[in-house]
């Protein structure tokens, strides 16, 4: 599998990720600009899609290691990874329902950012299991992976943020 180095590689960086969001959930402020609220979602978020791009990252090497041909790996994994993206969305749609019953208001470009990394790594999986190009298919799924680990880093940047401006709380 020509593309062991990338998968073990965002795998690692996802990790990296996961850990961060534990590291900013112990030691960041209580103290919140957005709310404990949201940025409780962005935490989450942020290490489920860290730890799905450590899982899909390592499941291609399952069905290579039972003998499939390569173009069959990518299928199933790219079975795994819109398997995953539909439960990701469900996940992101069911906290927005929540936010937005809060009557906190998320901007434009943050939901299409959001829906478009999670949408993107959907087309290409679907891509690739319904006859888009073998050659093209490794390709697919690593910038599907990347486009999930990047809405971790998204969800991490607005998460320091939060705490990073939460306004200062001045002792009684």
């Amino acid at each position: 599998m020509l593309d062991r180095d990338l998968l073990l590689t965002s795998a690692e960086v996802a990790v990296t990720f996961a850990g961060f969001a534990s590291l900013v959930a112990l030691f960041g402020s209580r103290a919140s600009r957005d709310g404990l609220h949201i940025d409780g979602n962005r935490l989450r978020t942020m290490v489920v899609c860290s730890l799905l791009v450590v899982a899909l990252a390592l499941f291609p090497f399952i069905p290579f290691r039972y003998g499939l041909p390569e173009a069959a790996v990518w299928r199933v994994a790219s079975g795994a990874l819109l398997l995953a993206t539909i439960w990701l969305t469900l996940r992101i749609l069911r906290d927005y329902t929540a936010v937005s019953a809060a009557g906190i208001r998320l901007g434009l470009f943050i939901r299409v950012l959001n829906s478009g990394l999670v949408f993107g790594p959907m087309a290409l999986a679907l891509f690739n299991l319904f006859g888009g190009s073998e050659a093209a298919a490794p390709g697919n799924y690593l910038v599907g992976l990347l486009s999930l680990l990047a809405l971790a880093g998204v969800q991490f940047a607005r998460l320091i943020d939060s705490l990073v401006m939460a306004p200062a709380v001045t002792p009684e």
